[in-house]
């Protein structure tokens, strides 16, 4: 395994033993891309972003110009990505995925995962930039966080669920709990109280 897949493999991606020409077609067709369109909002936070057809359109003509192709397949309860080029060379992450909950709610995670996967795998942006908003509605105030009780209450309220709190912060499109902005805190709150408490939340 060269250097570079070996850095790649910690960060959790696998990769052929050689991926420079893949690189090297990425970077043109990065070199092509445009924002995803922030077509929709989440309507719990209040958040825009991109969904998965969204991302697909920005990012398709722009692979295959390159000789890219991605594709998504499910197997071992797990979502594998995999970015392929035509010289063999290929990407791959993978994503986790819920084994209980309702079909609804094994499909929107499943969506959420692709969305997630894909545009992290081609590095295209998808949802909207809370840092940049926040500082733009405190007139160049430092940004406010959760105090230690409303995290530690929120957290409560995750594992109460049976999900986990990096569940969570990739839903809500934060590092850590304490970076969640403290107006949203009522709302995650609420919608987390009401979630259905599923026994195996692996990869929620």
């Amino acid at each position: 395994m060269t250097i570079e897949a070996q850095r790649l493999a910690m960060a959790g991606m696998k990769t052929s033993e050689q991926i420079s020409e893949l690189a090297a077609a990425l970077a043109a067709a990065q070199g092509m891309m445009e924002n995803a369109i922030m077509n929709r909002v989440n309507p719990h936070f209040k958040s825009k972003y991109a969904d998965l057809a969204a991302i697909f359109d920005a990012a398709r003509k722009p692979l295959s110009a390159n000789g890219l192709a991605i594709v998504q397949t499910i197997g071992d309860g797990v979502l594998h990505t995999r970015l392929l080029h035509t010289s063999g060379q290929w990407i791959a992450s993978e994503h986790p995925l819920p084994m209980t909950g309702r079909p609804q709610e094994i499909g929107s995670a499943l969506t959420y995962a692709r969305r997630y996967s894909l545009s992290a795998l081609i590095g295209i942006a998808a949802d909207e930039d809370d840092d940049a908003n926040a500082a733009s509605r405190s007139n160049g105030k430092p940004p406010e966080f959760l105090t230690d009780e409303q995290a530690e209450e929120l957290a409560k309220a995750i594992e109460a669920s049976g999900r986990d709190v990096d569940w969570f912060c990739k839903f809500a499109h934060v590092i850590e709990l304490e970076d969640l902005a403290p107006d949203r805190f009522d709302a995650a709150l609420d919608y987390v109280k009401k979630l259905p408490k599923v026994d195996n939340a692996a990869g929620q």
